[in-house]
């Protein structure tokens, strides 16, 4: 699978505060951490196991929709899933399953979640290589690689529009700056996520589709934890 290589724009904060757009290159080429090296790509063929991973939005937060790993785990077998493994209690899950496409998956575990614990949660299916991909295209690698808290990834269920992309309304967030490329908003927050004004919920209203966001550190260690699955296994 090669990089992503369209032309979005990039946003930048500027000296009031506020955001405006700029027309830029793909991201490719920004400076990265070589991740994308570490994958072998190949081309899914039908009925060969795929490494996937799962990123369920807001659950465990606040005592909110609760679900422990073992749940997880057999949500994820219920639909085909293989080799499931959660990391942390956010709701990230590694699996292995012949699905060549994520969104089928992610509607299935939707689906799934639903029916197996009574509520609805968002569920965004991504590759290992979409992780390497967006890791090496993060415009804010340096400050990840200083406070990795402060510097956010969000993946869409579909690369960005840029006909909505033109449509955001600029909001006043302090220091903190975002971009998009492809299916993936990259988000820094210098002064902490607790404090931004660049929420879920503002890039829902803007881009009118839904988004989960991860840490910049828990992207790479599902990264890493993925080249593992299925070691060994035919």
């Amino acid at each position: 699978m090669p990089l992503v290589d369209v032309i979005l724009p990039i946003i930048f904060n500027v000296s009031d505060n506020l955001f405006f757009f700029k027309e830029t290159a793909s991201p490719r080429g920004l400076p990265g951490q070589g991740f994308a090296a570490t994958i072998i790509s190949q081309t899914p063929s039908r009925g060969k196991m795929q490494t996937w991973i799962s990123l369920i939005r807001g659950v465990n937060v606040g005592g909110h929709k609760k679900i422990n790993k073992d749940q997880l785990v057999a949500i994820h077998a219920a639909v085909g899933c293989l080799q499931a493994q959660t990391y942390i209690q956010s709701g990230n899950v590694l699996f292995q399953h012949p699905q060549t496409q994520a969104e089928p998956l992610a509607g299935a575990l939707v689906a799934e979640l639903e029916r197996h614990l009574g509520f609805a949660a968002d569920v965004t299916v991504v590759s290992p290589v979409e992780l390497a991909t967006a890791l090496d295209q993060n415009p804010f690698t340096a400050e990840a690689a200083l406070e990795p808290a402060t510097c956010l990834l969000g993946f869409l269920p579909q690369p960005v529009d840029p006909a909505q992309v033109a449509g955001m309304k600029p909001v006043d967030s302090g220091p903190d700056r975002f971009a998009l490329g492809g299916r993936v908003v990259y988000l820094h927050c210098p002064q902490g996520v607790a404090r931004t004004k660049l929420t879920n919920a503002y890039f829902e209203k803007q881009l009118r589709t839904r988004i989960t966001f991860r840490n910049a550190q828990v992207v790479a260690k599902l990264l890493e934890l993925s080249q593992g699955l299925g070691a060994g296994k035919a």
